[in-house]
């Protein structure tokens, strides 16, 4: 996992995820809600990767 800070309050993380044996790069978007939220998903996007 690899996190990038774009601003105070928003971070991309990357990572590969395997399941069942299948692989796919992952991407998502946090930003850092008002208050006492915490943390929140913004946006996520994972992509297969071919075998091989």
């Amino acid at each position: 996992m690899r996190g990038v800070l774009l601003a105070p309050d928003l971070v991309h993380l990357t990572y590969e995820s395997v399941i069942a044996g299948r692989r796919a790069r992952r991407s998502s978007l946090w930003r850092k809600g008002e208050g006492d939220t915490g943390w929140r998903l913004y946006y996520h996007q994972g992509s297969p990767v071919p075998e091989g």
